[in-house]
């Protein structure tokens, strides 16, 4: 009994833990949205005001050359907004940014992602929206970065209650990629990082080599925590 109490305080303190840093996230972005977006605005229109003010050819040269730097800071920025809070989660719900996430990999990388959802996923609340998100997020980044996948496949379904089970969200994202080693599972940032989101949420945490490379990961989350909306 003390084992299990010491568990659930555990698993709450972690959550709470998640929370803040999901919370501090939200701060910087908003701020990075809104202070260097404010400059590279102000660095962009003065370059155009000074480009029709002169017709000396090293000058016009120079202010096309701030305009081209400055859309690659607002590029760049806008890549690390979403990856710090996207604004897809928040106004359009889970469903939806995953759609854009997806997408959004399979042209960076230019590789084939699918992604099936059974049934509607968005009322699960802000602690489940956000932990399923950064847990595919960081199953694509390592599909690509580590084991150079070129497809992945991701799969969210609802669980019905049994007997032995609550009802139960799982996902499971397959890639076929290089497949993984066993000291990167124990001691990876990345792996350590999705385990704990999902056990903070009381879930299981299961990761697997394929039997013709690539890796499986499956996470089964319970829909009875603090904070579900089943």
């Amino acid at each position: 009994q003390r084992l299990s109490v010491a568990l659930q305080e555990n698993r709450s303190l972690m959550l709470q833990l998640m929370q803040v840093q999901e919370e501090e996230r939200q701060m910087l972005a908003r701020e990075l949205h809104d202070e260097l977006g404010q400059t590279l605005t102000g660095i962009d229109a003065r370059a155009e005001y000074i480009s029709k003010q002169t017709d000396d050819p090293d000058i016009l040269s120079t202010t096309h050359e701030i305009a081209r730097d400055t859309e690659a800071l607002f590029r760049l920025s806008h890549a690390i907004l979403k990856r710090l809070r996207p604004a897809s989660l928040d106004a359009l719900g889970l469903a939806s940014a995953l759609e854009e996430l997806v997408g959004d990999w399979s042209k960076q990388t230019g590789s084939a992602c699918t992604l099936h959802i059974d049934e509607d996923i968005d009322n699960l609340g802000d602690s489940y929206n956000i932990a399923i998100y950064r847990l595919v997020q960081e199953a694509l980044i390592n599909a690509y970065r580590h084991g150079k996948a070129t497809r992945v496949n991701v799969t969210i379904q609802n669980l019905p209650q049994t007997e032995s089970r609550p009802h139960s969200l799982q996902i499971e994202i397959e890639d076929n990629g290089k497949g993984i080693r066993v000291e990167n599972v124990a001691t990876g940032m990345g792996m350590i990082g999705m385990r704990e989101r999902v056990h903070a949420l009381g879930g299981i945490f299961l990761i697997a080599d394929l039997p013709f490379d690539g890796v499986r990961i499956d996470a089964t989350i319970p829909l009875h925590q603090a904070g579900a909306k089943p």
